[in-house]
């Protein structure tokens, strides 16, 4: 059976004509990448997304957020009074006056223990990053000395049009919806249509192919009884290193089509898609959805993960340990945290693997944001892990010959399930 495919909630009808210009990849001259950036929220239920916040928390969290970006826009409206003096000064200096504007206001900012960036707190769980530290990454890029060695070159959009074209022509369900990229493996749409068969008592064949289409969504947003093997991909700051380094990752493609091949059914969380509260998501239903694998690609820093939320370039939500240790429930996933300084202690990995992970790993001090590098130390790692069936502690080794700061934590002999071994 060919494959099928919906982009925000449309049907498109095969036969697919998949197509690329420049950047661009289209299907039936739709456009499917790059995403729209998004600005407007979504429903979660449309997406299959339960909200972990209760109705309570979600109101004083969201007028908490709020209230924070009001008092930003107020110290923003005074600094551009004195624009000339502000773009001068030092980050050290501005962060000075927003720390000290924000302590007038009744906040207790916080640094970030690496870039200094300045962090308002909500709850001990998440909170808000106000002043984002871009030219110390930026200088980190350029005094990397191991960006010379990156050598693997991805083409996204090419790589995109060939996924889509062999994911389609092997039965997989592809959704783009609202910067979520879904894929479900056809083991998985088999099992889908034989419940529906059984429980509408009809053919599948006697079915119009946009209902089909539709019954299949339903049961994807309701959420399947039994799912092999999942995998949760996050890239929250895409649109922040295209902007600033000037392209963006792109192993994530590469590592979503080798899960979905081995029976994965793959969700990919890109830009403002990447929130709290699809990440509380993820985390609650890890055990239940038999997630085996959590790659995220983006800014941290010690015992902290900035998420996409709420615009595309700065200013982004945070969350902390605590944030893993109230709403993860997790079986045996590998979490790996390619950000900057994530294992500087051990928080994060302490909190991932004391809620069910088998083993965490990531970068003891800053990495660099260099897109190529990027895309090769992930490669160096979850290659072997995939195609080898290999261990933790190899993969690492593996990366450890490009750069050695990446650490691990919980089960060295951790393993990622695939089709030859159960999944």
């Amino acid at each position: 059976m060919e494959g099928m495919l919906t982009y925000e909630g449309k049907v498109i009808k095969p036969p697919f004509r998949v197509t690329q210009t420049a950047d661009r990849v289209y299907v039936n001259n739709v456009q499917i990448f790059p995403p729209p950036e998004v600005e407007e929220s979504t429903e979660l239920a449309t997406l299959g997304i339960e909200d972990n916040f209760s109705m309570e928390e979600k109101k004083s969290n969201l007028d908490m957020f709020g209230e924070i970006e009001r008092v930003m826009d107020e110290f923003n409206s005074t600094s551009s009074e004195n624009w000339a003096e502000y773009k001068d000064m030092t980050f050290d200096e501005k962060s000075e006056m927003i720390i000290d504007f924000l302590q007038r206001k009744g906040y207790k900012p916080e640094l970030s223990p690496e870039y200094k960036d300045v962090l308002v707190p909500i709850t001990e769980d998440y909170g808000v990053m106000v002043h984002f530290n871009e030219e110390a990454r930026i200088q980190m890029i350029r005094e990397d000395p191991t960006q010379s060695e990156a050598t693997l070159d991805f083409d996204v959009a090419k790589d995109l049009v060939e996924y889509i074209e062999s994911n389609l022509a092997l039965g997989h369900f592809l959704r783009f919806e609202k910067n979520i990229i879904e894929l479900i493996p056809v083991e998985q749409v088999d099992t889908i249509i034989d419940d529906l068969e059984r429980i509408d008592n009809v053919s599948w064949r006697d079915i119009e192919y946009d209902e089909k289409v539709a019954k299949i969504t339903d049961k994807i947003i309701l959420g399947p009884k039994k799912i092999p093997c999942s995998a949760a991909i996050f890239f929250p700051h895409r649109s922040w290193q295209k902007e600033v380094v000037g392209t963006a990752s792109s192993y994530w493609s590469t590592l979503s089509q080798k899960l979905v091949a081995e029976g994965y059914w793959v969700r990919i969380y890109l830009d403002r898609a990447v929130s709290l509260n699809k990440w509380a998501n993820i985390l609650a239903k890890g055990s239940a959805q038999n997630l085996r694998v959590i790659y995220n690609l983006g800014h941290g820093g010690g015992d902290l993960i900035m998420v996409g939320s709420p615009q595309l370039k700065g200013n982004w939500h945070y969350f902390r340990s605590n944030f893993v240790k109230k709403y993860a429930k997790l079986n045996k996933t590998i979490v790996y945290i390619h950000s900057c300084a994530t294992m500087s202690n051990s928080k994060l990995s302490a909190a991932f693997c004391n809620k069910g992970a088998c083993a965490y790993l990531g970068w003891k001090h800053n990495t660099s944001a260099n897109a190529a590098f990027c895309d090769k130390i992930d490669a160096l790692f979850w290659e072997p892990m995939i195609d080898l069936h290999s261990t933790a502690i190899y993969a690492k080794k593996k990366v450890a010959a490009v750069d050695n700061d990446l650490a691990g934590y919980g089960n060295r002999f951790c393993r990622i399930p695939i089709k030859k071994w159960n999944c």
